[in-house]
């Protein structure tokens, strides 16, 4: 059969694989419709699907069943039996799908040609084609990353490509990979490769945490499974990484599993028929034919009370109960012992009530935290009574004839709207409306009542406090629809989701806190609706004032000004007397400006709002600066109808010189204030690229260059200009002058001012470079007598 098991406990669907050989048995009644089963095996409706080939199942955390045909069409059922139908379009009806992978409000569906399309929201579908890939060959496996996992906030495909996994530009190069399995949080990626190899890679493939190999035998091709999704069941593995990712790797071969831990360890559970995994987000849930079974890391609570030899107060604590139990004087002898741990002892009991599924160590517990409860003076014995509230509703949850078999972790992470939507699909109205009554009892709380707020607030916040994933804007819009808006501000904090809680808070006229809960929350996208909504209801003067109190804000309206193009932004530094980024805004608007005059404007146009502040003078200054040289550059221009304008100021002096306006250049040194050096060094080249030789030896007869007689010998040799070079090379220091003339062939010169300036090494280079052999010998002769 080809499955699909609903996260969170859900029901299970199977439907019979087309591409399996079945053995003939005329006791077997196999149809193609789909068959749903709860979690106890027991079959709790059927789909119809003749002549229609599904190609992947998916449960929603609403428990509806999202089927993909191969022409494209989509169909999403309830339990109840309502449905909806809507279509990828026409490229993936004429080309057909062949694979898909699920999140879970989206799927991304992948075509004959490899190409690939998504849907972002089944509520509202707009199929769109992801980027176009080229592929030599079909991708050996695939798997996704879904949106709220991603820094990008879009869905990301992970492509096993011959030897690598290609996503966006990350490559690998330990492949083929035929298993791809992401962690719940989308952090992690587990590879298994050709020859078994389990690797364990973070999501943005910059680090390897751990490489195992289980099992020798190289797996098959096969599709990975996560989060319930649908998988190929043709091929007989699937890796699947558990626990956030964080703890294990499980790898089903068959009729049983290998888990391997993050330093390597292996674990092996065997079953007596082949099984399916399915990924939770605190463990894997294991089904075969026969059996339904849960594999979980065992919480730190439960270590600390039940490992064997445990000395922590929470074994303590529990062993002082049983002894209690037996009417033992050591209780009382054990409690005192952990009297100053007692309020540790008694949260960890009640921490490992609700990791434990069986009931008899569920009450065992619990009884154990409230014997040492009442050795304790101050305790909140709140905690306790909502954990009993908790397990009452988990081992309802889970019972056999409900069959929902979840874990506190996984029930507190859902929203409660959520489960009561899966409770009313199952006819459990009942049980709904109990869980409802949390939400309905502090409504009617706040429209009845005539306490003051703060006493309103401690009230409601005692019922709620406790149940986990309740949304709070609700209650807050009845409470500011009856006058408790500071009762409503107060109730917002506690919405987990700032998209519901912004819109109310600027509904409030509370735009502060809506700006600052939308900068909290870490989408972009919220906080540009705050701003735009702000911008358009507030006068300029307060939105201003408002936004420029806020660092993150006034980064993301400037950044929207300068995207969108927005004149706005003048106003905004303008207001502020934020001079500098004024003066900023006006260079960046005026970067391609080739208009001279209108470069001059621009820039007194800085430099008047630089020198409104002092902090900037040294900024308006410069500005000042160049004001002048466009001025001065303009005159150049029209005096010899050359291009001046947008040089430097060392340019400008240099293309003086090469006209032959030295006067002029060096009136510009005088200007501006020019340090001699840097004069020389422009002149220097520019005298040797004009190749004026007579002018560049007046040049350095002047007075002794402040850079020295060697940048006028490098000069020269540049330009292959050896007899002048020779000219400078007599004025340099003594202990360079024997290298510089042997890099321009003047050997002779060279052995002499080697003598002068004792140069042995300079001496044996002449010797082996000279083709003159008497001078060779008179080297040869000098090094001899001096060496004796």
């Amino acid at each position: 059969f080809r499955i699909a098991a609903a996260p969170y406990g859900g029901p299970i669907a199977l439907l019979r694989d087309n591409q399996q050989l079945l053995e003939a048995d005329p006791d077997q009644n196999i149809d193609s419709s789909v068959h749903i089963y709860s979690a106890n095996g027991s079959e709790i409706g059927k789909i119809e699907c003749d002549g229609i080939n599904i190609v992947g199942m998916y449960w929603t955390n609403k428990e509806e069943l999202v089927c993909i045909q191969e022409d494209g069409q989509v169909r999403i059922f309830t339990l109840v039996g309502k449905s909806t139908t809507f279509t990828l379009g026409d490229e993936a009806r004429e080309r057909g799908i062949i694979d898909c992978k699920f999140w879970n409000n989206g799927l991304v569906a992948m075509m004959s040609n490899y190409q690939l399309i998504t849907v972002d929201n089944f509520r509202e579908p707009k199929p769109h084609n992801l980027a176009e890939y080229s592929f030599d060959e079909s991708p050996r496996s695939w798997a996704i990353i879904p949106p709220h996992l991603t820094l990008s906030h879009h869905v990301e495909v992970l492509l096993s490509i011959k030897s690598t996994i290609l996503v966006v530009d990350a490559f690998l190069n330990q492949g083929p990979f035929s298993h791809i399995a992401v962690s719940p949080n989308g952090r992690l990626v587990a590879l298994c490769t050709e020859t078994g190899l389990i690797q364990v890679i973070s999501s943005n493939f910059e680090r390897s945490f751990s490489e195992s190999t289980p099992l020798t035998t190289p797996p098959d091709s096969a599709v990975c499974s996560y989060c319930g999704q649908d998988w190929d069941v043709s091929e007989n593995r699937n890796v699947i990484p558990i626990r956030c990712g964080t703890d294990a790797v499980v790898a089903s071969y068959d009729n049983f599993a290998v888990l391997v831990g993050p330093f390597g360890d292996i674990l092996s559970f065997e079953y007596d028929s082949k099984i399916y995994l399915v990924q939770e987000m605190d463990g894997v849930r294991v089904f075969t034919k026969d059996l339904h079974d849960f594999l979980q890391k065992v919480p730190e609570s439960t270590r600390n009370v039940f490992q064997i030899g445990s000395t922590s107060p929470a074994a303590l604590l529990y062993n002082a109960y049983e002894y209690l139990q037996n009417r033992s004087p050591k209780a009382d002898e054990i409690v005192r012992s952990i009297k100053h741990d007692l309020a540790l002892a008694v949260d960890t009991c009640i921490a490992a009530a609700g990791n434990e599924p069986l009931l008899e160590f569920q009450q065992m517990l619990l009884r154990a935290a409230s014997f040492g409860k009442s050795f304790i003076t101050v305790y909140n014995g709140d905690k306790l009574v909502d954990m009993c509230r908790h397990i009452r509703l988990l081992n309802t949850l889970s019972a056999y004839e409900l069959s929902v078999p979840v874990t506190l972790v996984q029930f507190q992470s859902l929203p409660l709207e959520d489960w009561i939507d899966r409770l009313v699909n199952r006819n459990q109205h009942f049980l709904a409306l109990k869980i409802c009554d949390y939400l309905d009892e502090a409504r009617d709380k706040i429209r009845v009542s005539s306490e003051e707020e703060d006493k309103l607030y401690l009230t409601i916040m005692s019922k709620l406090s406790s149940v986990p994933g309740i949304s709070f804007v609700e209650i807050a819009e009845t409470a500011n629809a009856h006058g408790y808006s500071r009762l409503a501000v107060k109730l917002l904090k506690h919405e987990p989701k700032a998209g519901n809680q912004v819109p109310l808070l600027l509904s409030m006229n509370y735009a502060a806190l809506a700006l600052e809960e939308a900068i909290n929350s870490g989408d972009a996208d919220l906080v540009y609706f705050v701003i735009l909504h702000l911008y358009k209801t507030q006068n300029l003067g307060d939105f201003f004032h408002l936004v420029s109190n806020n660092a993150v804000a006034t980064h993301f309206f400037e950044k929207y000004c300068r995207e969108q193009g927005a004149t706005i932004l003048e106003d905004f530094y303008f207001q502020n007397d934020a001079y500098n980024k004024s003066s900023e805004l006006v260079l960046v608007e005026n970067l391609h400006e080739r208009d001279p005059n209108k470069l001059v404007a621009n820039l007194r146009v800085v430099h008047r709002l630089l020198s409104k502040n002092k902090s900037y003078m040294f900024e308006a200054s410069v500005t000042a600066n160049g004001i002048r040289l466009l001025n001065e550059q303009q005159k150049l221009e029209h005096e010899l109808e050359e291009p001046f304008v947008g040089l430097t100021l060392n340019q400008t002096i240099s293309k003086c010189i090469l006209k032959g306006r030295p006067n002029k250049a060096n009136k510009l040194r005088n200007d501006f204030n020019m340090s001699e050096k840097t004069f020389y060094w422009i002149k220097l080249h520019a005298l040797v690229q004009r190749r004026d030789w007579v002018e560049l030896d007046k040049f350095a007869r002047v007075k002794k260059p402040p850079i020295g007689f060697q940048p006028f010998v490098e000069e020269c040799i540049k330009a292959f200009q050896y007899t002048e070079s020779a000219k400078y090379i007599a004025k340099c220091d003594i202990k360079l002058q024997p290298q510089l003339y042997i890099r321009i062939g003047r050997l002779h010169d060279a052995f002499q001012a080697s003598i002068a300036a004792k140069d042995v090494e300079a001496m044996r280079a002449i010797a082996a470079q000279t083709q003159d052999e008497s001078l060779r010998l008179e080297v040869q002769s000098y090094l001899s007598g001096s060496r004796r």
